[in-house]
């Protein structure tokens, strides 16, 4: 396995072992308290799972299977490594972010104003942007060259 593709299985790893503790945690919250902890923590929770163990265990499976069944070596390492980088930024920065950016209120939003908003706004275009790195240089991998 390529270093690229078993970065983004590590790291998965990393966010299934804090999805995992995350989940006990909000187990004991609802055990202690007899409700759910707050939306934006559950958010958060979510993320870790969805985006940070899910999203990085498909691209970095992608990353070592795709190229090898298409017989085609992959189109560029250096996004592969730039799409790391932006989805675990992402990530870690929307995890943070997230409970911060919400307004507290009847109903919890996040609709409130100032830095953290606007982390977790930019956090969300990484993460985008880490997927459609992917979406191309996967693309450019597997789909037929000019002639062929």
């Amino acid at each position: 396995m390529d270093r690229d593709a078993k970065r983004f299985v590590l790291a998965s790893l990393c966010y299934l072992a804090i999805g995992f503790a995350g989940g006990a945690g909000i187990l004991a919250y609802v055990w202690d308290r007899g409700e759910m902890p707050p939306v934006p923590f559950v958010d958060a929770y979510n993320h870790v799972i969805v985006v940070g163990w899910l999203s990085c265990l498909g691209f970095g499976l992608g990353l070592h299977l795709l190229p090898r069944i298409s017989g085609c070596s992959l189109h560029s390492a250096t996004l592969a490594n730039i799409q790391f980088w932006m989805l675990n930024l992402g990530v870690v920065t929307r995890v943070i972010s997230q409970p911060f950016a919400a307004t507290y209120g009847i109903e919890v939003s996040y609709s409130g104003s100032g830095p953290w908003l606007a982390i977790l706004l930019a956090s969300s275009g990484l993460e985008f942007l880490a997927a459609v790195l992917f979406c191309y240089n996967i693309a450019r991998t597997i789909l037929p060259k000019g002639g062929e």
